[in-house]
């Protein structure tokens, strides 16, 4: 058996080489097709109840995006009056009911390796609200 299949390789070098040139062309040729899908499917029937609200969600509120950009532009924002204010809302916001997490001047995170555990923390750059200028 293996001797066949050897002699086949050996013999039809030119033949096997083609036809492993034009399979990887038509395999190039596919790829260049492939679209992404961002949808998951239903894994629930569309009778049940579950599935009944999150369509009436989308249905009234759009796409169910879970992540929410602001963005504003202040040249003041890093004095002290104007960043405190900024601080406080930033907390504010974070503690709405539903919100993960904000992320912000004030709520900026470096990362921390704890090689007690290995692994790495999120700490923040900001600890206190700054009570003076120099602390901004």
């Amino acid at each position: 058996m293996w001797v066949y299949i050897v002699r086949h390789i050996l013999r039809n070098r030119l033949g096997n080489l083609i036809a492993i040139l034009l399979v990887t062309a038509f395999m190039a040729y596919q790829a260049t097709q492939v679209k992404m899908s961002y949808e998951f499917s239903s894994l629930l029937p569309a009778s049940d109840t579950a599935s009944i609200v999150y369509a009436e969600f989308k249905e009234r509120f759009g796409q169910d995006g879970s992540v929410l950009f602001i963005g504003f532009q202040d040249k003041e924002l890093f004095e002290l009056d104007k960043f405190a204010d900024y601080y406080k809302l930033t907390y504010d916001i974070k503690d709405i009911d539903g919100v993960e997490e904000v992320i912000s001047v004030p709520r900026m995170f470096y990362l921390s390796k704890d090689t007690s555990v290995k692994k790495f923390d999120f700490k923040p750059v900001i600890e206190v609200l700054p009570t003076r200028q120099s602390q901004v």
